[in-house]
């Protein structure tokens, strides 16, 4: 089993099978679950400070390369205990909520939108935020009639509308 020592927490270890250890304590054991299910470990900055980290995380920043700086990490298995470095992957935000959707993990509460310039049905406004390089709730604002919309983008719902017009 590989070990690689912790980024920011001097004498800390992580390992690639998901196993923290300090020099000071040996293996740790002391993690907690979240509502979602995935491990947090409490690892100490020399004096009595102390910062709650994401297990998977830890493994991902030591052992799996991020040349694309993206902001997430994915359990690949849909298993949030699963933190073997193998079951680990870095993805955008955008990326993550697709695999969960598609591996059934959660119920789209998200919108769809159109773009009424090409008919493109978007699962959502975040997408469709993305797509044009804006911030989802600008784009929020604009389709809910709050700012001027000048994009081509409308709430599906609100398509019956805008052809009536």
């Amino acid at each position: 089993m590989k070990w690689k020592d912790v980024k920011g927490f001097k004498g800390y270890q992580v390992s690639e099978c998901g196993n923290v250890k300090s020099d000071s304590r040996g293996e740790s054991s002391g993690w907690v679950t979240n509502k979602y299910g995935h491990k947090k470990v409490r690892l100490y900055q020399g004096d009595s400070s102390y910062k709650d980290m994401y297990l998977h995380r830890l493994v991902a920043q030591a052992f799996i390369p991020n040349p694309q700086n993206k902001p997430e990490v994915n359990h690949i298995d849909n298993n949030p205990l699963n933190n073997e470095v193998n079951n680990l992957e870095w993805v955008t935000h955008k990326e993550n909520m697709q695999h969960a959707a598609e591996q059934g993990r959660m119920k789209s509460k998200s919108k769809k939108v159109i773009n009424i310039e090409t008919n493109e049905i978007i699962e959502s406004c975040s997408i469709a935020a993305e797509s044009i390089g804006m911030k989802r709730n600008t784009l929020q604002y604009k389709l809910n009639g709050k700012r001027p919309n000048e994009t081509p983008f409308l709430w599906l719902k609100e398509i019956h509308k805008h052809k009536m017009r």
